[in-house]
């Protein structure tokens, strides 16, 4: 019996893996080899473009096979372009991400944006406004759905993500309740250099994303210990997704 007890120990002190999450963008994407393994895909769903006064979306247009066995969930990207950031377009943007709601039969969505400066206010407002819409039709749902909805394992009702740019994390012009899930993206950093994520990723966010193929700076996240105190790591990888390049993005977090 004795014996036993520095194995407990050692498990009552083993921190559980990651909740993994595999972004799925706009490639030809075969995710079948995912079918015996934990981890969930957030799906490239489209993307809406505000230029000048109009919203134009543009539905994801490559083949995806997802098994059914998979939690799966939409993404849906937000790119300006000389846009007036209107009421009617934020109204359009959120017609646009309840409609994929609708279609994917999730209860999850996350929103995909880059905010200039001058164009934070709107998409505060728009995250806000897709809130209250999606309260008010919660309560018009009826008691049983036809099917199981996806949701957050912390919450009941229709949730909502964001991605957030490394930068955000030190500014806070994001409130921490404007979101269900918040997703700091420590890839793609431009003039960031190595150095420079011990500043954005000092608050150790719970929630991050990495980029696969990226093994300088996820050499340096472990350093920081980023990736060990995250609870969930989204995975994005520069090519459609193989059963290889799944296995090397575990062995990024393996031992981490």
């Amino acid at each position: 019996m004795s014996g036993k007890w520095p194995f407990l120990l050692t498990s009552l002190f083993l921190q559980a893996a990651p909740d993994l999450v595999l972004w799925s963008w706009d490639y030809p994407q075969d995710l079948s080899f995912l079918k015996n393994e934990k981890a969930r895909v957030a799906y490239y769903a489209g993307t809406a473009t505000l230029k000048g006064q109009r919203v134009f979306f543009q539905s994801a247009a490559k083949s995806l096979k997802i098994p059914d066995n998979i939690e799966k969930f939409p993404v849906l990207r937000i790119e300006t372009k000389a846009a007036a950031l209107t009421a009617q377009q934020r109204l359009a943007i959120s017609d646009i991400a309840l409609k994929i709601l609708h279609k994917s039969k999730a209860e999850h969505i996350q929103i995909d944006f880059d905010a200039a400066q001058d164009e934070r206010p709107f998409y505060l407002t728009l995250l806000k406004e897709l809130r209250r819409r999606l309260d008010g039709l919660q309560k018009q749902e009826k008691p049983q759905q036809e099917q199981p909805k996806q949701r957050l394992a912390h919450s009941d009702r229709t949730t909502i993500g964001i991605t957030s740019l490394a930068s955000w994390s030190t500014d806070d012009w994001l409130p921490k309740d404007i979101c269900d899930e918040r997703v700091t993206m420590l890839f793609s950093l431009g003039k960031l250099g190595k150095s420079d994520l011990e500043t954005f990723t000092r608050q150790k966010p719970q929630t991050i994303g990495i980029g696969t193929w990226e093994e300088a700076v996820n050499d340096r996240l472990k350093e920081l210990g980023t990736l060990k105190a995250a609870r969930t790591i989204y995975l994005f990888n520069a090519h459609p997704w193989t059963k290889e390049s799944f296995d090397h993005a575990k062995e990024i977090l393996r031992n981490n």
